[in-house]
């Protein structure tokens, strides 16, 4: 009986570490839900700046612009170029410099009525692709810990990035 239950599980868990590695493998090679690179400026400005809604508007103007001027102070255009295509440095760029530019954004937004256009982008870049990963649950974690593993062995990319800020 216990033999069984100790099989059982073990197919189990190794369906679930099959489809773990099936997400974490869309996700790393950017395939179908994956396919958007969120912190990609292009994107954001697509999602933002051509936007009816005032909000967004005021998302691209106040945060977006900024963001970008930081970018264009500490990034050549090659730089700049490889943050549009790796997803993982794109991100910690942005999240840097959204760091760095944050108290003039809440200004910018503050003039223009939009305070929580600040809380609202921040958390749209956190949920922008999670569709699908909210509906894989505890299989996350998973894949967070293959994410953090590959940034850790890019130690040398992110000390580049860093030595701009």
């Amino acid at each position: 009986m216990f033999g069984l239950i100790k099989f059982l599980l073990t197919g189990w868990m190794l369906r679930i570490l099959i489809v773990a590695a099936v997400i974490y493998g869309l996700y790393f090679y950017q395939i179908w839900p994956f396919n958007k690179n969120v912190a990609n400026m292009e994107y954001l400005q697509n999602k933002y700046c051509q936007s009816d809604q005032e909000q967004d508007k005021a998302i691209c103007d106040c945060v977006l612009q900024k963001v970008q001027k930081d970018w264009d102070n500490r990034f050549t255009n090659t730089e700049i170029e490889t943050l549009a295509s790796d997803r993982l440095k794109g991100a910690y760029a942005l999240q840097r410099s959204m760091q760095v530019v944050k108290v003039e954004a809440q200004d910018c937004l503050k003039k223009r009525g939009q305070e929580p256009a600040w809380r609202q982008f921040t958390t749209d870049l956190a949920t922008l692709d999670n569709k699908l990963l909210g509906k894989v649950g505890s299989l996350v974690n998973s894949g967070v810990d293959k994410l953090k593993e590959e940034w850790n062995s890019r130690k040398e990319e992110k000390a580049q990035i860093d030595s701009k800020y």
